[in-house]
């Protein structure tokens, strides 16, 4: 799928929405790290005037990490012994790189994917006071 998904996009190199498809693609397999690939490869070949690579990379990492959390609770791991993805490192360095250019209903926007995690939420509702 890897090689069939990056041929297409590669065709199109551009095209923003075929990157984005991949990407979510690769994610809904639980293939993250090649979701991720495709996002940064979105990101530098894409103009991106609305921010949407971003918001979707951020998206898939939020869903990424709720999954490991209730994997985690399941095999009873405590939160002590989360990775950076479940402690939500992960998703908040993908926010960290296009916080500052996205607008009010933007950050609203990511508000709300985030609502159930306080340590990022709080990121974005700094950055909502702001503006």
């Amino acid at each position: 799928m890897k090689r069939i998904l990056n041929e297409k996009c590669m065709k199109k190199p551009n095209d923003k929405d075929l990157w984005l498809f991949a990407a979510k693609k690769c994610s809904d397999i639980n293939d993250i790290e090649l979701a991720r690939e495709f996002f940064i490869k979105a990101i530098s070949l894409c103009d991106d005037k609305e921010h949407r690579i971003y918001i979707e990379f951020f998206r898939v990492e939020v869903n990424y990490m709720k999954t490991l959390i209730k994997f985690n609770k399941d095999m009873g791991i405590k939160e002590c012994d989360y990775g950076e993805v479940e402690k939500g490192n992960v998703a908040l360095a993908v926010l960290e790189k296009f916080i500052d250019k996205v607008t009010e209903l933007d950050l609203k926007e990511l508000a709300v994917i985030a609502k159930n995690f306080s340590k990022i939420k709080s990121v974005i509702e700094e950055k909502l006071k702001k503006e």
